[in-house]
């Protein structure tokens, strides 16, 4: 029979800060911690919900994680990558402009699609454009893009 093993509420929220703000992997930030990748993932799912009750008492929510993520690693976009033609248009739009539409959008799914919608952007010349959003998760990394409509 196999005895389940019993992790501090530190240790959890050690391992969610490690997926959440410093951008790591499941499997990296499992394999670094020795726990099983389905553990992390199932801590990383709760604490992006906040519904869960095994939650450990006294963990901080994601967008606490986050806000401390970007005071000590700099910014969560990883990568943006923009065409020629949006970077002439909207070169007031920064990547931490474009990572609140896709938050505001975003569905906390572990696989599949976890964006979806319709959000708008000001264009350097006050206009408003709206972009449809569609994000895709392979259980660690999103990639996500926006088309005008």
């Amino acid at each position: 029979m196999k005895r389940s093993r019993t992790y501090t509420p530190e240790l959890r929220e050690e391992a969610v800060k490690l997926v959440v703000t410093q951008g790591l992997t499941l499997e990296d930030a499992a394999l670094r911690l020795t726990i099983p990748k389905c553990t992390l993932a199932n801590w990383v799912a709760a604490a992006t919900s906040g519904t869960s009750s095994k939650v450990a008492p006294g963990s901080r929510s994601v967008p606490e994680l986050e806000t401390e993520g970007q005071a000590s690693h700099g910014r969560p976009v990883h990568h943006f990558v923009t065409s020629p033609g949006f970077r002439l248009r909207f070169s007031n739009v920064s990547s931490m402009d474009v990572y609140e539409i896709v938050k505001r959008n975003a569905s906390w799914k572990r696989r599949g699609r976890v964006v979806g919608g319709e959000d708008a952007l000001r264009d350097t010349t006050g206009t408003f454009n709206k972009f449809n959003l569609d994000g895709f998760c392979n259980s660690y990394q999103v990639l996500t893009y926006g088309r005008a409509i």
